[in-house]
């Protein structure tokens, strides 16, 4: 997967362009994520969005993301990366526009859908780059703490640019902003970005390709449906049934063709596990507290979309900004587990603060939470993704 050997060969040490184009491309996907939660109420007057589309339309992007995200890497291993990350910018790009032009909140929703599949086209693919290009351990650790810190970004500058397009356009722009992105990382990414593949992917894993996605779509969408229908409706129970058979399917499947899309073997090694379930659990966490809290700021506060955006992202944006680019340093001071056993934890105590917030609560007790939350993924997200590599 992404730690494949590459065809480009080893980059140059100055090189520092490549990073800039992953980056750009990374944000228009991190952005998406979040941009919309301050547009919600918008969206309901706009388009008589319900309660349940308002969900989907946030999370028809998350589901097609989930579900292609296998598929995409694997698309890139085999086609080459570049190649593949500019296909996704595109699509990306294509349906940000026809989400913009959308009538209904099904429109949205399908639209959302098709630049979420984009996105998985991307995200894999940027990571696969970095590594093969920055080949020097301390320059590969000070591009994935950049990386990461894109990533982040992108999560908590989206609430905050979609508040200042709210209050001087209209929610259409939430999506328009990202194609001027799309556009300068295609460009670059031409004459910019090495491309690279992965020589031992002999053919492409048809069948692994197609449980993967089934597995992975029914389980999130059984996740997001069960608060709403109930985790003993028929619909969510079959789901679930659904996900386990297809994703035990995939486990076999993978484990005796000669093709594998995914190395099952890699998770025996328990960095590379322990690291993929604390990041799956911290952006769980982080998503949810920003999902809750724009909403409880606008629609019980009465926070405008701006104020609301300001108040959650500024004390995220800020600590970003000044922890990340010591993150190599804080890694190599104490080590990859325990900046990933102590950013967890952070994370958990910040989570326990945003959950004390009550509709009287004052806002300084939000912001501590949301900050020492920043400060968890500052350091966390830069290490567990190391410890992967």
């Amino acid at each position: 997967m992404v730690s494949a050997p590459t065809s480009a060969g080893p980059a140059t040490r100055q090189s520092f362009w490549p990073l800039v184009v992953l980056c750009t491309s990374l944000l228009v996907v991190s952005i998406q994520v979040s941009i919309l939660n301050v547009a919600l109420p918008t969206l309901v007057r706009a388009l008589g969005a319900t309660d349940s589309q308002l969900q989907w339309i946030v999370d028809a992007y998350i589901v097609a993301f989930a579900g292609v995200l296998l598929t995409g890497s694997a698309l890139a291993d085999k086609f080459g990366r570049r190649g593949v990350m500019t296909i996704g910018l595109i699509i990306t790009g294509a349906a940000s526009i026809g989400a913009g032009l959308s009538n209904s909140p099904s429109e949205l929703i399908v639209w959302r859908t098709v630049m979420g599949a984009g996105a998985a086209l991307v995200m894999p693919a940027t990571l696969s780059i970095l590594v093969n290009v920055y080949t020097e351990p301390k320059q590969r650790t000070k591009a994935i703490a950049y990386w990461s810190l894109m990533n982040a970004t992108g999560s908590f500058v989206g609430p905050l640019a979609g508040g200042l397009l709210l209050r001087w356009g209209s929610w259409q722009a939430c999506f328009y902003v990202c194609v001027p992105f799309v556009i300068a990382a295609v460009v670059m990414g031409r004459y910019l970005v090495p491309t690279s593949k992965d020589p031992s992917q002999a053919r492409f894993d048809v069948i692994g390709a197609l449980l993967s996605t089934a597995a992975l779509t029914t389980l999130v969408w059984a996740i997001i449906e069960g608060p709403t229908k109930g985790w003993a409706d028929p619909s969510v129970i079959t789901a679930f049934g659904l996900a386990v058979i297809t994703l035990v399917s995939f486990i076999y499947w993978e484990l005796h063709t000669a093709s594998p899309m995914l190395d099952l073997s890699m998770f025996a090694n328990p960095q590379l596990s322990a690291a993929a379930v604390a990041l799956t659990i911290a952006f769980l966490a982080m998503s949810g507290a920003m999902y809750l809290a724009q909403l409880a700021l606008q629609l019980v506060k009465g926070y405008s979309p701006l104020s609301a955006a300001l108040a959650v992202s500024t004390p995220i944006t800020l600590v970003n900004f000044i922890v990340v680019p010591r993150a190599p340093w804080l890694i190599h001071r104490f080590g990859t587990r325990w900046m990933v056993s102590g950013g967890i934890s952070l994370i958990a105590v910040s989570s326990l603060i945003i959950a004390t917030v009550t509709v009287h609560s004052p806002y300084p007790v939000l912001c501590i939470g949301f900050a020492m939350m920043a400060l968890a993924f500052s350091t966390f997200v830069p290490a567990s993704t190391e410890a992967i590599m």
